[in-house]
């Protein structure tokens, strides 16, 4: 939960200045920090998964909880 928090932070203040600062395109940073903060959750993309007919849909959780690893059979 911490790190979680500590990765928000970094997504949200941190990564827009040095974006600002190192980037020709800034622009790119606030929608990547914005489709990290909005992606579904890691049950809820499961559930998107069987929906598109995948079976036996299992996820790892990665990188203290930042990422996750999903796989599925077709």
């Amino acid at each position: 939960l911490l790190f979680r928090k500590l990765y928000h932070t970094y997504l949200n203040s941190i990564l827009p200045v040095l974006a600002a600062r190192l980037s020709r395109n800034p622009s790119a940073y606030y929608y990547l920090a914005d489709s990290i903060m909005n992606f579904p959750t890691p049950e809820k993309f499961a559930t998107l998964m069987e929906e598109a007919g995948l079976k036996e849909v299992k996820f790892y959780r990665l990188n203290l909880g930042i990422t996750y690893l999903h796989e599925g059979i077709k």
